[in-house]
């Protein structure tokens, strides 16, 4: 499909912002980097990224070396945690114009559902086809940035995001204040003006519910990197 295409069919859907949401330390590694990464990218450099549950199918279906986009905030959306991550990028559209963006793509449903589909049911393959059936707010539907392994933030990362789940370890530790902290600290290294805003949540969002059933061990994974790392 034509990237400008897609362009098109976002702006006359009126999408102004793409999300990406991922854990603490994957994020970080990103704000070093000025960039968003393809798990393939930071693999092959040896750099460490918090493991998600999609990682063997992703290698397996061939998209380990790309890089997924959002069209709405999944955790605004969903009234509950993102299950990727807790931090979320909120970035420019226009960030798909750039140069090196060569080829775009758009799923029809999430990879890890794709093992016995044909390419025509996991793929937009038509400007026809995305302006009928994209359905902005479809979780499984990703804009999907192909083979470049990674996607410089330039001027369009707008701001960061960052949940607040409300789970202390037995030390005392405050995942959030220690998080904002974390990415301040990355931000002023990285000469990246960007504002890190906390979520709001509605009385409708089960986030709160759903780390505290989680408690430490997956807020650990998801907030802090292993010291061997």
């Amino acid at each position: 499909m034509e990237k400008s295409h897609l362009i098109n069919v976002l702006q006359e859907r009126g999408i102004n912002r793409l999300y990406h949401a991922n854990t603490l330390p994957t994020s970080l590694l990103y704000l070093k980097k000025r960039a968003l990464l393809s798990r393939a990218y930071v693999e092959k450099r040896g750099l460490y990224q918090t493991p998600q549950w999609t990682d063997q199918s992703d290698k397996k279906l061939h998209v380990w070396n790309d890089i997924f986009l959002d069209t709405v905030d999944i955790h605004e959306r969903a009234s509950n945690s993102n299950q990727y991550g807790p931090v979320l990028f909120a970035l420019d559209w226009k960030i798909l114009r750039l140069r090196s963006v060569n080829r775009v793509e758009v799923t029809k449903c999430n990879p890890y559902k794709w093992e016995k589909m044909e390419k025509k049911d996991r793929w937009f393959t038509s400007k026809k086809d995305l302006e009928k059936n994209l359905d902005i707010g479809n979780f499984g539907q990703s804009i999907v940035v192909r083979f470049s392994g990674r996607l410089p933030f330039g001027h369009y990362l707008e701001e960061i995001i960052l949940d607040d789940p409300w789970v202390e370890t037995a030390e005392g530790v405050c995942f959030y204040a220690r998080a904002r902290k974390m990415i301040n600290g990355e931000l002023s290294r990285s000469k990246l003006a960007v504002p890190v805003r906390k979520r709001k949540c509605t009385e409708m969002c089960e986030c709160l519910k759903s780390y505290q059933a989680w408690g430490c061990a997956e807020a650990n994974r998801v907030f802090l990197q292993p010291e061997n790392s």
